[in-house]
């Protein structure tokens, strides 16, 4: 069971679909669960009656582990507050990278491999607007999303490289915001400045 004395963490798996037809999700993280003993971390293996395929599962768990240790290490205060690009945006920075790094060491490849290359200002509003933004995946991958796509603005202008997963998360712990995650990864000096900036100034103004 867990208790306040050590790092475990229960995760429940639920064979349906998860509650609340009109607003389906996948999974969810919620702290206060543990002082019922209950999960904290809850994964549905259907989403809308659709049972879903192996690695999505796999990126679910790895995403709610990441709000879980999201809220661990930057503290309850910094993470209620937090805007919510930066808590959905670096869960799903983790959900992309540990899960290839899984099916990379098992000789397969993760049906989302490519990350967010593919999503755009006008492909994706509705999960950018809820803050599951790429702006934490373009600071990893080696994909310029705008020059693959001849120039159009609807794509993030993605010239960033150099970050791997450890950096940026440095960069999200005890930051609220986009503009304070910028701040930390610019002091790291890894990347180009006005290459940094651009790609953040591209999900700023969303």
């Amino acid at each position: 069971m867990n208790d306040l004395l050590n790092n475990r963490i229960k995760i429940g798996v639920h064979t349906g679909s998860s509650p609340g037809p009109s607003d389906p999700f996948s999974g969810d993280f919620a702290n206060w669960r543990n002082w019922l003993s209950w999960p904290e971390i809850r994964i549905y293996q259907s989403v809308s009656a659709n049972v879903r395929p192996i690695d999505q599962i796999i990126a679910t768990t790895f995403h709610e582990l990441a709000h879980a240790s999201h809220w661990k290490n930057g503290t309850r205060t910094c993470f209620d507050l937090s805007n919510k690009c930066v808590i959905e945006g670096w869960a799903r920075c983790v959900q992309w990278g540990l899960t290839n790094v899984e099916y990379a060491s098992l000789g397969q490849t993760y049906n989302w491999n490519t990350g967010a290359q593919g999503q755009s200002k006008t492909n994706s509003t509705s999960s950018w607007n809820d803050g599951y933004i790429p702006f934490y995946i373009d600071l990893i991958d080696n994909v310029n999303q705008r020059a693959v796509n001849s120039g159009n603005t609807d794509f993030a202008i993605d010239a960033v490289t150099g970050f791997n997963i450890r950096n940026v998360e440095d960069a999200v712990i005890g930051s609220r915001t986009l503009y304070q995650s910028w701040e930390a990864l610019k002091a790291q000096n890894i990347a180009n400045e006005g290459q940094l900036w651009d790609l953040f100034d591209f999900y700023n103004t969303l």
